[in-house]
């Protein structure tokens, strides 16, 4: 987000403030190898119109989230991923033993809470989206789903939470696995309903 000569200022959720790289090792990260390599692609608008009309993007946005969390049918990503999580996360202890299932914890709440795309501040994210739209649509129980979604994402930050003291070995939870899958589950009966209202709202065509 800016630059100073040869070196250009980057911010990233895994550092503790923006930090100077130098164009040479920026674009050495940039060229990188490996899976989904990013080629060195960059992205900026290269038209902003005078007037926007947000809802139209507002709708086509909540659909795709709600297709994305309900409807893919592999049990990797959305409402199904979350419920092999749960599952998986019970297991850990009995297969991996104390020591690796609680750095696998670690690593779980790392990449959902700091480097990653899930937990409790998407959550909340969304809810304030759902907010924002339905004043702008309107469909105003849009707003209901927020402050339900808002809740969930409270849910997630007890998961945090919890699991962030397991894998330190600091909970007093007799069954902290069992619990974090049992958070896991209610997350995902939680979402699902609120997504599958969402879906109905939207195919209503109220608003329009």
């Amino acid at each position: 987000f800016g630059r100073d000569g040869d070196r250009y200022r980057i911010s990233d959720p895994v550092l503790a403030e923006p930090v100077w790289c130098a164009a040479e090792d920026l674009a050495r990260a940039r060229f990188s190898l490996g899976d989904m390599a990013p080629k060195g692609r960059m992205y900026h608008p290269i038209h902003v119109p005078r007037d926007v009309d947000p809802r139209p993007a507002m709708r086509a946005g909540l659909k795709q989230c709600c297709d994305q969390m309900l409807k893919i049918p592999f049990p990797l990503i959305g409402i199904r991923g979350m419920r092999r999580l749960a599952r998986v996360v019970q297991g850990w202890p009995a297969k991996l033993g104390p020591e690796l299932a609680a750095l696998n914890v670690g690593h779980l709440v790392l990449l959902l809470e700091e480097i990653g795309t899930g937990g409790a501040g998407f959550r909340f994210m969304f809810a304030g989206f759902m907010q924002q739209a339905a004043r702008d649509l309107p469909i105003p129980d849009l707003a209901d789903a927020g402050t339900r979604m808002t809740a969930v994402g409270d849910l997630w930050r007890e998961f945090a939470l919890l699991a962030s003291r397991t894998c330190k070995g600091r909970t007093t939870v007799q069954d902290p696995y069992g619990r974090l899958a049992a958070i896991l589950l209610e997350c995902a009966d939680r979402e699902q309903a609120i997504l599958r209202d969402v879906t109905r709202m939207l195919e209503t065509g109220r608003g329009q």
